[in-house]
Formats: structure tokens, C-alpha cells, sequence
């Protein structure tokens, strides 16, 4: 796994979404949070007036406003190309957003205070994908990654990258266990080679144990 611009005992599957339920209530309690601030910005939006402000960098914003800045549901097209569609409050990316961003990437999720904040799905210029929860502007607990033919699900760092808990798969490759900074640290995987034979072995610090064994 790339970056994105960006110690534990080996469990299973069942046991990474068990120890999940912590983060499933939090994300829970977000969304409600986001929908909350969703529905405070329409009630607020039949308050703002449509205009469309001219900002010195460029940029041009069109929607409902309150003195003289974003508020309520509006689009903002930046100098560069980059668009912003969604709901502000006072000024601020907060609700349900898309930016589409120069290059081919894009975020449509929810923001708080100008900051990406609940559920969310990242897609960078390469066409990688990042689904999953953000707190405060930065990606927070377990998430699925889509890269070409590998799938992440499981925990990850601020950057994006496979950290803690987690299972890659690549067609019928896998690995599995604890992750650090994007690369398997301590846990199992198996490989497919190209002559019909597999491999099924351990990782043990970020070094694969030499009690490898070939599968016909």
C-alpha cells in the first residue's frame, strides 16, 4: 500500500470485528452528530439569502449566505477548477459535502467545522479508495482500502496506511494480522504462484518465518 499524498497478538477475522464494536459505537454516535448538524443547516438555509460572493483568491461561491459568508447550501469553484457542493454554516464546510478536487480526486462524505468529520469515501488521483469514519479532519479506526485488485479491510494510521489489526487481500492472496505503517508485521498470509502451487507461512517483525509451507 502507498500513502495516500500519506503490539498486539494475531487475531482473526471474527476477532477484528469484535474488537470493533467500540469503534462502530463511536461512528454511530457521528453519524448521528452529522445528521443532527444536517437538519440545523436546513432549518437555518430558509434563514440565509441566495447570492454569489467573488473571494480575492479567485474562488466564486454561489448559495445561501448570512452576512456576507457560505451558510446553508451552496457550490464554491476555486481558481484551479476544484469544486465544493454541499452545506456550510457560517462560513464553514459542515453537513453532507463532494469536493471534487483537481486531478481526479474526491471526497463525498460529511465535515464539522470546516474539517472532514463522520463517514466518508477518499478516492486519490491513482483511483485508490479509502471508505471508513474521520475525526477532526483525520481518518480514525477501521477502514476498507481499495487498491486495483487489493482489498484492505481494518485499522489504519492518520495517513492512510494499514496499522494495527487488519486482512489484505489480492486475488487469492492474503495476509493477515498486525500491519505497521502499510506492510504485514506480525501475522499469516498465503500466495498463489503461477505454477498452481501456494505458499502458507508467518510474518514475525516485518520478517517472514523460514517454517514456510509449500501447498500442491
Amino acid at each position: 500500500m502507498e500513502r495516500v499524498s500519506e503490539t498486539t497478538p494475531l487475531v482473526g477475522t471474527s476477532d477484528l470485528h469484535g474488537a470493533a464494536q467500540p469503534q462502530r459505537e463511536e461512528f454511530e454516535a457521528r453519524v448521528r452528530q452529522a445528521v443532527l448538524s444536517a437538519f440545523e443547516l436546513v432549518q437555518q438555509a430558509s434563514q440565509s439569502q441566495i447570492a454569489t460572493i467573488r473571494f480575492e483568491n479567485g474562488g466564486i461561491y454561489t448559495g445561501g449566505t448570512s452576512e456576507g459568508v457560505p451558510h446553508g447550501s451552496g457550490e464554491l469553484i476555486c481558481q484551479n477548477g476544484r469544486r465544493v457542493k454541499g452545506s456550510w454554516n457560517h462560513g464553514k464546510m459542515e453537513g453532507h459535502c463532494i469536493d471534487l478536487m483537481t486531478g481526479g480526486a474526491s471526497f463525498k462524505g460529511f465535515y464539522y467545522q470546516g474539517l472532514r468529520h463522520g463517514q466518508g469515501v477518499l478516492r486519490n488521483e491513482q483511483g485508490r479508495v479509502w471508505e471508513g469514519t474521520w475525526k477532526n479532519g483525520k481518518m480514525d479506526g477501521i477502514f476498507k482500502i481499495i487498491d486495483g485488485a487489493k482489498t484492505y479491510f481494518g485499522l489504519v494510521n492518520e495517513k492512510g496506511l494499514p496499522q494495527g489489526q487488519g486482512k489484505l487481500t489480492e486475488d487469492e492472496d492474503w495476509w493477515e494480522g498486525e500491519f505497521n505503517n502499510g506492510a504485514i508485521w506480525n501475522g499469516r498470509y498465503f500466495l498463489r504462484f503461477r505454477s498452481g502451487q501456494g505458499e502458507i507461512g508467518r510474518f514475525i517483525d516485518g520478517r517472514k518465518s523460514p517454517d514456510c509451507c509449500t501447498l500442491l
